[in-house]
């Protein structure tokens, strides 16, 4: 059997980084642990921003995150919201990934940052997206046709998220 040749790994080109401010006015909505083991969520996105070495802007109220909790603690996420760059342009942002911290259980884990325990992101936390970006035809639609992956943390007042285009 000839051996195996590896080949080189895709690269990553940072894109953009988006802090998301979440909307703690009625606090996050969760479920309790359902027979089919997970819990369920939701958590409006209030605001924020967005800026990268192309693009930069501001992500509009509305729009949110309805995450699954799975029995083992992890953190499923299904986020979707608008940013509106500079030039006014609208672009969809449709986010999934896992947020895990194995030292939280499914009635440890809380979605308002400060409540239940510190702001700060643990070591050890894997907080990873993949994001697909809608948008119109025009200086943007760059964002249409990449795939990206993001690493995210928690911040005092939501999430900071760093995108990074797979080349």
């Amino acid at each position: 059997m000839e051996e195996m040749v590896v080949p080189d790994p895709p690269g990553l080109e940072y894109a953009l980084t988006v802090s998301l401010d979440l909307d703690h006015r009625f606090g996050a909505v969760r479920t309790a642990q359902m027979s089919s083991g997970f819990a369920y969520g939701f958590i409006g996105v209030a605001g924020g921003w967005f800026a990268g070495p192309r693009i930069r802007g501001a992500v509009l109220e509305g729009g949110g995150d309805w995450p699954t909790i799975r029995a083992d603690g992890v953190a499923v996420f299904d986020a979707k919201y608008v940013l509106r760059a500079e030039d006014g342009t609208e672009i969809v942002l449709h986010n999934r990934g896992l947020r895990v911290d194995r030292e939280l259980t499914v009635d440890g884990e809380t979605f308002v940052p400060g409540v239940e325990r510190a702001f700060r992101e643990p070591e050890g936390v894997y907080f990873r997206t993949t994001p697909m970006f809608d948008v119109e035809a025009g200086p943007h639609d760059w964002l249409a046709t990449r795939l990206f992956v993001g690493r995210g943390e928690r911040t005092e007042t939501g999430n900071l998220i760093h995108y990074y285009a797979v080349s």
